[in-house]
């Protein structure tokens, strides 16, 4: 079985994508919507290359797609800092420069407002947090340094925000294989990146 056909992706109720979840989590959750249509989850597609053989040499097919018969909620969902979820919403690009590219190695993030900084004006909170760290290419965080914006000469392409929970995705992040079965499904963040991604690969 391939290694990125083990997720199933769960959808609300109004089809927005909700989360990942492991395959076999899914068949338990696919079983318990056939005893009540109230819950678990109902299969929307299944992907057209992949199954698991069973016995007597019997293939199944594993779900790509799920749906939660029911309304989910997530208006108090919080999207959970990380550097993940950080250059998600900053679509692999540098905040300063405007480099993009799609490996892992050729990015960092830089904190705008410098930990001393932070430390000597008092600033609430961590400096580590969704308001005061980007996206930043090597060349970028090496030139800024520990200074400030001003102190730099560098500007911001955006300010940083705390994205909203209805533009991600719970356990899908930016370097994740896509499986085709999941596309139309995902929020414009992530097309966006498999767009920047394939580019970098066959550009």
């Amino acid at each position: 079985m391939k290694k990125h056909h083990q997720r199933t992706l769960v959808l609300n109720n109004d089809y927005q994508a909700l989360a990942i979840t492991p395959w076999q989590n899914a068949i338990k959750l696919i079983w318990k919507h056939r005893g009540n249509k109230n819950i678990g989850l109902e299969i929307i597609d299944f992907y057209k290359d992949d199954f698991i053989l069973g016995t007597e040499g019997r293939k199944y097919p594993i779900p790509a797609v799920g749906r939660r018969p029911r309304y989910v909620s997530n208006k108090k969902r919080r999207i959970p800092f990380s550097r993940p979820h950080v250059f998600t919403r900053d679509q692999l690009t540098c905040q300063y420069c405007g480099f993009c590219n799609g490996k892992t190695n050729l990015l960092t993030y830089d904190h705008v407002i410098p930990r001393e900084e932070w430390k000597k004006n008092k600033y609430m909170g961590t400096p580590t947090s969704w308001t005061n760290i980007v996206t930043c290419c090597h060349r970028c965080n090496h030139k800024k340094a520990n200074r400030s914006l001003d102190g730099s000469g560098m500007k911001l392409k955006k300010m940083p925000i705390e994205p909203g929970c209805q533009q991600y995705v719970l356990g899908l992040g930016p370097w994740d294989i896509i499986p085709e079965e999941w596309i139309q499904y995902l929020p414009p963040l992530y097309k966006n990146i498999c767009e920047i991604i394939k580019e970098y690969d066959y550009g």
